[in-house]
């Protein structure tokens, strides 16, 4: 169930990009931003938490 979220809402940013109109591409890629760094940071609380 925890890499739901992950592909749900990555599937969601995707459709978001393909869909939305072209005013909404920099939303998008703020967004899309946003939650590679909330990923990047889970992964590295992770491999901290194995040390």
């Amino acid at each position: 169930m925890k890499a739901g979220w992950f592909l749900m809402t990555a599937t969601a940013l995707v459709l978001a990009a393909f869909t939305a109109p072209s005013e909404w591409h920099d939303t998008i890629a703020a967004a899309s931003a946003a939650f590679l760094w909330s990923v990047d940071q889970i992964i590295c609380a992770i491999r901290e938490s194995k040390k």
